[in-house]
């Protein structure tokens, strides 16, 4: 409101009670720019945020712009060190999951390609909806362009969905589950990663049933997710690929192979709240 006195540039908007996807898809209804930025109210940007990633959008003749994101659980100085990534047509979905994360927070996104193809946030998702749209969002993309600096502060809360030890986190599967049904989609690089992020997601899934006393078959068959068939089918061919790093192959290995060992370690880690 303050920034509406000050500046008719600005426009603010009040709904009610219709949670955080209801209003960024009444945000993108509203917006009257050609660029989207969606930024969580406590959370903190650069000053130069925006210039920066209108910039490479321009600058690199791309469909989306990505900055690089810091989680913390106080406000901290923000790194820049202005290293560029252009990523052009293949293998985007890969770097997206793997490099850029699937927030919408650290991007900005050109209006016309969700206009045009009325791409809106799932309201019915409450885990994982932004990269459900972020990955509808790069069917119709043609690059990314991605910069190392440091422009969001993300900030974490004891209350955070996807730290907190409640079922809420489970419906994290809705996405998977979605996810899974449009895989034949993906090619290369592209399907690994999103095979990755099943696999992934469902054995933290496997790990906080196991923390909560659930049925984790029964949690697959309500979400109609065959996770053991997508880790058979595609283990090989993540370990094969070159594009993803030791560290997410051996995580691999360790779910598949040594299970026990790697749900005691996912457990600890759950609990910390990393």
């Amino acid at each position: 409101m303050e920034y509406v006195l000050k500046d008719s540039r600005f426009q603010y908007f009040k709904i009610s009670n219709h949670g955080v996807s209801y209003a960024r898809n009444y945000g993108i209804q509203k917006a009257k720019g050609d660029y989207l930025c969606f930024v969580d109210s406590d959370d903190i940007i650069d000053k130069e945020f925006c210039e920066v990633l209108l910039t490479n959008l321009i600058m690199y003749k791309c469909d989306l712009s990505v900055c690089n994101y810091v989680e913390t659980t106080k406000p901290m100085p923000l790194k820049k060190n202005s290293v560029f990534i252009d990523v052009k047509y293949e293998d985007k979905i890969f770097w997206l999951i793997n490099k850029y994360e699937g927030f919408l927070c650290n991007k900005m996104y050109k209006k016309a390609i969700i206009r045009a193809y009325g791409l809106k946030i799932d309201e019915e998702l409450s885990m994982c909806e932004d990269l459900v749209f972020n990955l509808a969002y790069l069917k119709y993309i043609k690059g990314i362009v991605y910069t190392n600096d440091v422009l969001y502060e993300y900030l974490i809360h004891q209350g955070n969905a996807s730290r907190s030890m409640t079922d809420k986190w489970f419906t994290i599967l809705s996405a998977v589950s979605k996810v899974n049904a449009d895989i034949w989609h993906y090619k290369n690089s592209d399907l690994n990663a999103v095979a990755w992020f099943i696999i992934n997601s469902c054995f933290e899934a496997k790990t906080r049933c196991r923390i909560l006393d659930k049925d984790f078959s029964l949690l697959l068959n309500k979400y109609d997710i065959d996770f053991y068939e997508i880790k058979r089918r595609y283990k090989n061919r993540i370990l094969m690929d070159k594009k993803f790093n030791i560290k997410n192959k051996l995580k691999l290995i360790l779910f598949d192979s040594f299970p026990h060992i790697a749900e005691k370690i996912k457990m600890k880690k759950i609990v910390k709240g990393i």
